[in-house]
């Protein structure tokens, strides 16, 4: 590529990029600009010298958030992608009444690569109960895009497509066939693997270097899953394009040598040893059955939307200065009656309050008087719990300022499982199960 071409190229990614984002950039005048945004983005980071903390601990929330669901998804999509891969890719060699290809046309792979996709299946989703999925989809993101490098076998193959070309891939390795041509990508996957293998590395430096708040991690989560897909796919398309070979020569397989069985016999103790596990007392167990098929996948998260339900209700009734028995009002009485929700520090809250037509906003502060500290012209109300709580100051300002607040209600609610890692350390929690129990005050203001 030329240096004018690859100017041309960057400055228009410059241009794209400015035109979609100068709106954005447009709307922060308001609000003090980028500056402001830049410095609440800045609280959030530690540096280098917590980056190995900050990620043991994003790990070790998302083993919490880990369970058979996941396990099992490794497993089922290493199978099922595999299978799809041999049938679409078959599917494209023309088997039609005399063509050349037409007796080799089968409809499954070959037992050997059925038995070694579920063999693998079967020990991707064994062992991620022992290291759990986020560690294991890790290793195979690590392990598949360090394979795409070293031995990139999409890459070889479309080149070889381009050029209509036969010959081996690699030194030593057999001839290519008409079969492996026709699977062959029909783009360049260079772009795919240099795409996800940015991303992923990028965000494995970045994210360790923000506080360990466990949605700052998700984006990441993103890139694994990815670059674990590439991971696998590296390995499905290995083994794919020896066994279309070997279907469409009537090669057979060779035999296995001691590396292999030397493999499949650590393998087999990697499944074995992970249905053990060691005790408080140092002693081996085997793993319960609670724990073998515990999953996150079907908690009720929908406390807060109820809260917000409650709140809103409770802020409606108590600026129309009377008590409406719930279900007597029309549906669109929120809207009918001006109110005015402050929410410190729960930003789902005030989600779940938008959507119920209310008017909302964040606050961080609590001086939510009129100018010459009158009391607010219309009924303003603000709603705290267990993050405002947690925030440094927040006691000191509530006390100076508790004469302007009048108490309306309080709600219980139960904070999902990411909200409560974000405040708790997951060995208190586990010590105090009545944490996962939480209250939202609301204050009239006055």
């Amino acid at each position: 590529m030329s240096i004018m071409r690859f100017t041309g190229i960057l400055a228009m990614m410059i241009v794209v990029a400015t035109v979609t984002f100068a709106p954005w950039w447009w709307q922060l005048r308001d609000v003090g600009g980028y500056q402001a945004v830049a410095a609440t983005h800045e609280s959030y980071i530690t540096g280098w010298s917590s980056w190995t903390k900050n990620f043991a601990q994003q790990l070790t929330d998302q083993f919490l958030f880990d369970g058979f669901t996941g396990q099992l998804s490794l497993g089922l999509g290493l199978g099922i992608a595999g299978l799809l891969r041999w049938t679409s890719g078959r599917s494209t060699w023309n088997a039609t009444p005399g063509s050349s290809n037409f007796t080799n046309s089968v409809r499954l792979p070959p037992l050997t690569l059925l038995v070694r996709f579920t063999t693998a299946a079967i020990a991707l989703s064994v062992i991620s109960i022992r290291i759990r999925t986020p560690l294991m989809l890790v290793c195979l993101a690590v392990g598949g895009l360090s394979g795409i490098y070293l031995w990139p076998v999409l890459q070889r193959l479309w080149q070889r497509r381009e050029l209509n070309d036969l010959s081996p891939t690699s030194p030593g390795a057999l001839p290519l066939s008409e079969m492996d041509l026709e699977c062959a990508p029909t783009i360049d996957p260079t772009l795919g693997f240099c795409t996800t293998l940015t991303w992923f590395v990028g965000l494995l430096f970045a994210t360790p270097m923000y506080s360990p708040f466990s949605r700052l991690f998700f984006p990441l989560l993103a890139a694994v899953w990815l670059a674990a897909a590439g991971g696998v796919a590296w390995w499905l398309e290995s083994n794919l394009s020896v066994a279309r070979r070997m279907a469409g020569t009537g090669e057979t397989a060779p035999k296995r040598t001691w590396g292999h069985q030397l493999v499949a016999a650590m393998l087999a103790a990697a499944v074995v040893s992970s249905f053990f596990q060691f005790d408080d007392n140092n002693e081996l167990e085997f793993v319960s059955k609670a724990d073998l098929f515990r999953t996150s996948l079907f908690v009720d998260r929908s406390s807060i939307v109820a809260a917000a339900d409650k709140i809103a209700d409770a802020c409606v009734e108590d600026a129309a200065d009377r008590d409406v028995p719930r279900g007597t009002e029309p549906p669109d009485h929120r809207s009918r009656i001006k109110t005015i929700i402050y929410a410190y520090g729960e930003p789902a809250l005030l989600f779940h309050l938008n959507r119920l037509g209310v008017t909302v906003a964040p606050v961080s502060h609590l001086n939510l008087r009129d100018p010459g500290d009158r009391a607010p012209a219309v009924p303003t109300f603000v709603v705290f719990g267990p993050n405002a709580k947690r925030t440094e100051g927040f006691w000191e300002e509530l006390m100076q300022r508790s004469h302007h607040f009048r108490p309306v209600t309080t709600i219980n609610y139960s904070p999902g499982n990411v909200t409560l890692l974000d405040m708790f350390n997951p060995g208190w929690l586990k010590e105090h199960p009545e944490a996962a129990f939480q209250t939202l005050e609301v204050h009239r203001v006055e």
